[in-house]
C-alpha cells in the first residue's frame, strides 16, 4: 500500500502542479489587466481540478486504510508528521477550493464574481504550499 500511496502521491503532486498553473493562466485570461477573455483555459483548469479532487481522495483513502506497522516507535514530531500535517491543510484546502470554485462559476455574470475568483486563487496558492511543504518533507 505504501508503495501504491507514494506513487500515486507523486503523480498527484504534478497534477497539483499542472491544475495550479492553468488556473492561473485561467484568471488572468478572465480578470488580468487587459485580459483577453478568450476562456480557452476554462475546461482544461475544469477537467484538472475535477481530476485533481479525485485523485486526492484516492490517495488519501489509501493513506487512511494503511496498516499500523507493529512495535512502532514515536519519535516526536518527524518528517511523517509535517507530511501528515501538511496534507490536513491541503485537505482543508482542497475542499475549500471545490466549494469555491463551483460557487464562483456561479457568479458569472455578477459583480462578485471576480471577488470569489480571487479568493478562489488564493486559496489554491495555499494549498498548494500545503502539498508542497508535505511532499518535500518525505522527499527531501
Amino acid at each position: 500500500m505504501l508503495k501504491w500511496h507514494q506513487g500515486i502521491g507523486l503523480g498527484l503532486f504534478a497534477l497539483q502542479v499542472a491544475t495550479t498553473a492553468v488556473g492561473q493562466l485561467n484568471y488572468s485570461d478572465k480578470y488580468g489587466s487587459s485580459a483577453p477573455r478568450t476562456a480557452k483555459y476554462e475546461a482544461t483548469h475544469a477537467a484538472l481540478a475535477f481530476t485533481n479532487l479525485g485523485v486526492f481522495a484516492v490517495n488519501g483513502t489509501l493513506a487512511l486504510l494503511a496498516p499500523t506497522p507493529k512495535n512502532k516507535v514515536k519519535h516526536g514530531f518527524d518528517r511523517v508528521s509535517l507530511h501528515k500535517l501538511g496534507m490536513a491543510l491541503a485537505t482543508a484546502g482542497m475542499l475549500a477550493q471545490g466549494a469555491t470554485g463551483i460557487y464562483t462559476n456561479s457568479r458569472e455574470g455578477y459583480l462578485n464574481q471576480e471577488k470569489w475568483a480571487k479568493t478562489h486563487l488564493a486559496i489554491g496558492y495555499a494549498t498548494f504550499a500545503a502539498m508542497s511543504v508535505a511532499v518535500g518533507a518525505l522527499v527531501f
